[in-house]
Order: structure tokens, then C-alpha cells, then sequence
């Protein structure tokens, strides 16, 4: 499994992955598990569009995010929990 695969499966949106080794398990969690900073990034674009609720799309940093990031925003939020793996023989 390759870290670089998982990373673009989780900048696109995705998830988790399946893992058929267990020595796979670890590269997957680590990068499926958000950085530090995606919460408290998280957290402002939610505060942006409640600030501007009547625009479909606005900027923050620069920045254009629209009903994407804002969706992706709280799914994270929403999703945050450990992540722990079981493996079975």
C-alpha cells in the first residue's frame, strides 16, 4: 500500500481504505487521520458560510470555497473519531 495512493484517496474525499495485509493498517490510518489544523480549518468555514448564509460561494484567505468545502467541512467535524483497525488472522 502506498502512502502517497492513500493521501490522494483522502484529499479527493474518500474515506478509508481496505487493507488486505496487516502491515498495511498503519499507512492507512495515518493518512486518512485529518492534520491538526483540518479541524480548527474546518471550524471557519463553517463560521464563514453562517456569517454569509445567503451566498453560494465566497472567500476566506484568499481563497473562493463554496457548498464543497463547507459539505466537507462538516462531514469531517461530524466524522472525527479514532480510528483503530482490527485484524483478523
Amino acid at each position: 500500500m502506498q502512502r502517497v495512493a492513500c493521501l490522494r484517496s483522502y484529499a479527493t474525499g474518500f474515506t478509508g481504505k481496505l487493507a488486505i495485509h496487516p502491515d498495511q493498517v498503519g499507512v492507512i490510518n495515518s493518512a486518512f487521520q485529518p492534520s491538526a489544523a483540518e479541524p480548527d480549518h474546518a471550524r471557519r468555514v463553517i463560521a464563514a458560510f453562517e456569517a454569509a448564509a445567503e451566498f453560494g460561494a465566497l472567500s476566506m484567505d484568499g481563497t473562493m470555497i463554496d457548498s464543497v468545502q463547507r459539505h466537507a467541512a462538516r462531514r469531517l467535524l461530524g466524522g472525527q473519531r479514532s480510528v483503530r483497525a482490527e485484524v483478523t488472522p
